[in-house]
């Protein structure tokens, strides 16, 4: 994307380069002909691709989700999304001892097939941006990002662990922690939001899966 009053163009080619030192080239996905501000990517849901405002979701024609899925795990069945299978679930069993801007609750999208127990399903892990937890956009990032309706058709469960801000912490836009104000150890598995997220997935291979409750559906759209 060409996010220019965010992050120049050239830094996220520098980070191609960069991996490309450590895993094959064709594992690495990158596009930067979109006119886009700093948002993810969606077919037709959110703010103008070239404005910059909240909720960060750009309406580009472009479907960021379906393309990063079909990346990770190739062909994939288009379908739709089902509203009662995005349930949130409570995130404080997960919980550091110490503070982590981390939340209470967090979303979780089950397709059918999985629920009932019927199939093997994969899972996948989708982290927010900043400013997109949920006291600053609802759960627009969980229901309306367009992963879930590839979800629903690949058997694909969802989860979206939640930050919060915290002032404390040098955290005010309830980022995950990709510069260390949870400390030097941030980028490594013995990282508290790392172990945090590790131990959820965990939970899921071994149990049923998070403490569920009904979804609130957003309260107004972009």
């Amino acid at each position: 994307c060409l996010c220019y009053t965010t992050l120049q163009p050239l830094v996220m080619k520098d980070l191609e380069t960069y991996y490309q030192n450590y895993v094959n080239s064709s594992t690495i996905a990158t596009e930067f002909d979109i006119n886009a501000q700093h948002c993810l990517p969606t077919l037709n849901y959110g703010e103008q691709c070239n404005v910059k405002k909240s909720p960060y979701i750009g309406k580009c024609n472009y479907d960021g989700a379906g393309i990063a899925l079909s990346h990770l795990y190739g062909d994939l069945a288009a379908g739709s999304a089902v509203t009662g299978h995005l349930t949130t679930f409570d995130q404080t069993p997960f919980l550091p001892s110490k503070p982590a801007s981390l939340g209470n609750t967090g979303y979780i999208y089950v397709p059918a097939a999985c629920a009932d127990g019927s199939t093997t399903c994969k899972l996948h892990v989708s982290f927010h941006g900043c400013v997109q937890d949920l006291a600053s956009i609802g759960n627009q990032y969980a229901a309306d990002t367009g992963f879930n309706s590839w979800a629903e058709a690949n058997n694909i469960i969802v989860l979206y662990p939640y930050t919060v801000a915290s002032q404390a912490l040098g955290n005010p836009n309830a980022c995950w922690d990709w510069w260390g104000y949870t400390g030097t150890n941030y980028v490594y598995q013995a990282g508290v939001q790392m172990k945090f997220v590790s131990d959820m997935i965990t939970h899921m291979r071994s149990q049923p899966g998070p403490t569920k409750q009904p979804a609130v559906a957003p309260t107004k759209a972009p």
